[in-house]
């Protein structure tokens, strides 16, 4: 981060529906601060404009919120499409969704900081990979991409029928962002605590069970806390 120069907060965070939680702001506040305001490369990995890379740990520090709250607090942003992330083995990219515009030289926006209905729709970080394909056979209706769910799953085991559930349950984006968000956090926590494969549920079974609607993020400070509910997962605790 540079510390010189400035960045911008407009008065429609007035209205964001996290406006009433010090915690949020806190840590939305701290991305906007650490953003990269030109593209630049790290660790070979392009940087753009309106991403940082982070984790949990480092924001803690910065804001002072502890890494219990900060995992909350991501997860609530991702889910009302403030930023999209992705994690990785060395650090989390996250990409704040209306950088851009929040930090024009040019008109103020005239979007909200967060407005959930508009944030649902234009979810720019992450929106790129849902194609809305019209299909005439099906009355146009929305094709998700549903292998993105697959590949972001920890054990790749019963796919033929976990696929086959998922196209039955997914007929809205808010459900397919549920789905894709809870197989990334539960592979990042089997990750972070070093879960065998034998102990992760197949992938069929994961849907089936709508296991997606556990939450991780919450109550899950440590390495064990993680474990335990990996296990409890998997129908061995």
């Amino acid at each position: 981060m540079e510390e010189m120069g400035w960045v911008k907060l407009y008065r429609s965070l007035r209205s964001w529906e996290w406006k009433a939680s010090p915690k949020h702001v806190a840590v939305f506040v701290d991305l906007l601060l650490e953003a990269n305001h030109k593209d630049r490369r790290y660790m070979g990995v392009e940087i753009k404009k309106g991403q940082l890379t982070t984790s949990h740990s480092a924001i803690a520090k910065r804001t002072g919120v502890s890494i219990k709250s900060v995992r909350t607090v991501l997860t609530h942003l991702k889910r009302t499409g403030e930023v999209a992330i992705e994690p990785s083995s060395k650090f989390s990219l996250i990409t704040i969704t209306y950088y851009s515009e929040y930090q024009s030289t040019g008109n103020v926006l005239g979007k909200q900081v967060a407005s959930n209905g508009q944030a649902t729709g234009k979810q720019r970080a992450t929106n790129k990979n849902v194609k809305n394909v019209k299909n005439e056979r099906n009355n146009n209706q929305t094709v998700f991409p549903l292998e993105e769910i697959y590949n972001a799953y920890p054990k790749k085991v019963g796919k033929k029928h976990g696929m086959a559930k998922l196209e039955k349950l997914i007929k809205t984006e808010k459900v397919f962002r549920e789905v894709l968000d809870g197989a990334k956090n539960y592979s990042d926590a089997c990750k972070t605590a070093g879960t065998s494969k034998k102990y992760i549920k197949n992938f069929s079974t994961w849907v089936n069970g709508e296991c997606w609607e556990d939450e991780i993020s919450d109550g899950l400070e440590t390495d064990t806390d993680i474990m335990n509910f990996c296990l409890k997962n998997a129908g061995l605790a």
